[in-house]
């Protein structure tokens, strides 16, 4: 796989400048998520993943009818979602508490013919069709590395996909011996593939967060403003 390691590096310095300059602190002493934050970070391994399905019926007819991909425009769609909630704005630096400005789309992605993934990342800007077509883009000429997301200056959400099979959950590897586990803040998102049920297309998702900052209310709050998004796109 060829890498443009060059436009690469360029990309994540300017990331990691912008990065810095959006970062603001959170005063933990007067958060109203002080208490649940301090219980949460007794904890080694604070993740926990949570399950559900969502209806894309119209998220479907809608690619279909503009020609664009279905994949890229369900992170599309997340993104946007998750980057309207502060909650999965916030970050975790030795034990200090940062609210960031946004969140980028890093997802893996496979090209035809091939059985090894590699990695895309882009920024989610744009329409829904704008995005679809930048993504494609990107995977054919700039495709990543798998380790190539390691330090990447801008905050991430990390998306993955196993069309093969309609998954009911998906756990997500962990280096337990990193002692700042704790710390990683950026959501994982999984889906499998989607199946009709009574005329109705369905997708089951696997939602992975950090419980020292995200509780079962905010995955609630992701969940119905996806809903929403998709039930709002034009058909």
């Amino acid at each position: 796989m060829k890498v443009n390691f060059q436009i690469y590096h360029y990309w994540r310095s300017q990331c990691a400048m912008k990065g810095e300059k959006m970062r603001q602190e959170i005063d933990i002493s007067c958060w109203d998520r002080r208490q649940h934050f301090e219980f949460y970070s007794k904890c080694a391994t604070p993740h926990y993943c949570v399950a559900f399905n969502i209806d894309i019926t119209n998220l479907l007819k809608f690619t279909r009818k503009h020609g664009i991909s279905f994949y890229y425009s369900l992170i599309y769609l997340c993104t946007q979602s998750l980057n309207q909630i502060d909650e999965f704005l916030l970050e975790i630096q030795d034990d200090r508490v940062y609210k960031i400005d946004r969140r980028v789309p890093c997802f893996t992605d496979l090209k035809k013919g091939a059985s090894s993934f590699h990695m895309v990342s882009l920024p989610c800007e744009g329409d829904i069709v704008e995005f679809a077509k930048k993504a494609r883009e990107e995977s054919t000429s700039h495709p990543l590395p798998v380790d190539a997301l390691e330090g990447m200056g801008e905050p991430q959400i990390i998306y993955s996909c196993i069309p093969w099979a309609d998954i009911t959950m998906c756990s997500n590897e962990r280096d337990y011996t990193d002692p700042k586990l704790k710390d990683d803040t950026a959501p994982i998102l999984v889906w499998g593939k989607y199946v009709e049920r009574d005329g109705r297309y369905m997708i089951n998702m696997t939602l992975d967060v950090n419980h020292r900052l995200i509780d079962g209310y905010f995955v609630g709050l992701f969940v119905q403003k996806l809903e929403s998004k998709i039930q709002d796109l034009e058909e």
